[in-house]
């Protein structure tokens, strides 16, 4: 076909469909890093309808390129929002503004009448978690979850996890029972916080809040993730370039 008959746009983007469509592990060459010989280029077909559709195919594809990224950003900034919003909103929710409708509004730091501070170990048991001997597999099952800092993404629903533990390597850990408000106390994700909907345990990286009669579970989640809350997990943990929380600063 002569060259003056294809659009090199419309060239790169049918090429690209080519490849994208291609079974990598049987039609790509090599070993791990899989590759497309130069051959393999001049024997791909692609389809080629007359000049003024192909640039019409063209210029249709880049509009609809375009409205994706300006979607794409709208998104990210929508997200964006929603995060500061989330925020916005659990600020005033623990300052006690959800509940004071038709109340003399509160002064910035106040507290309603029956609210205090506590510490968290004045009105929790914490526990750090711990890590059942890997060289005996018998500990290692599908039976109970074994919660690392990674399972912590699934927040407010916190059910599964990657790695698992048998009844005789739950018995050799620290027993997480349900409703308990876990937090990253270690590296990179400090302060990534979830609550277990199943009993269960967890590695060192995480201190584990039990649950008590007299706190509200999803309450104390929503503090604990809420800015108050992870500024001071951050202000208190060591200034190295592994951030470390231990459990007394914690509690």
């Amino acid at each position: 076909i002569k060259k003056e008959w294809l659009s090199s746009k419309f060239a790169l983007l049918a090429l690209k469909n080519h490849l994208s469509r291609l079974n990598v592990s049987s039609e790509l060459k090599g070993g791990v890093i899989k590759n497309y010989h130069l051959e393999d280029l001049r024997l791909a077909t692609i389809v080629v309808p007359p000049l003024p559709e192909q640039e019409a195919i063209v210029a249709k594809i880049e509009s609809l390129f375009a409205e994706l990224e300006a979607g794409k950003s709208a998104l990210l900034a929508a997200r964006e929002q929603i995060k500061l919003y989330r925020q916005s909103l659990l600020k005033v929710a623990f300052e006690g503004k959800l509940t004071e409708k038709g109340k003399k509004p509160l002064e910035t730091g106040q507290l309603p009448e029956g609210w205090k501070w506590v510490k968290l170990g004045e009105v929790c048991d914490i526990i750090t978690g711990n890590t059942p001997s890997k060289l005996i597999q018998e500990y290692f099952g599908n039976e109970f979850p074994f919660y690392k800092p990674t399972d912590l993404e699934q927040g407010i629903n916190t059910v599964n996890s990657n790695d698992g533990l048998s009844k005789l390597g739950l018995e050799k850990s620290r027993f997480i029972p349900k409703n308990s408000v876990l937090v990253t106390c270690i590296g990179a994700t400090i302060g990534k916080t979830g609550l277990t909907q199943k009993d269960g345990s967890c590695n060192q990286q995480i201190n584990a809040i039990l649950p008590n009669i007299n706190l509200v579970p999803k309450f104390l989640y929503f503090q604990v993730i809420s800015n108050k809350f992870q500024n001071e997990i951050l202000n208190s943990s060591s200034s190295t370039t592994l951030p470390i929380l231990n459990k007394s600063k914690f509690e």
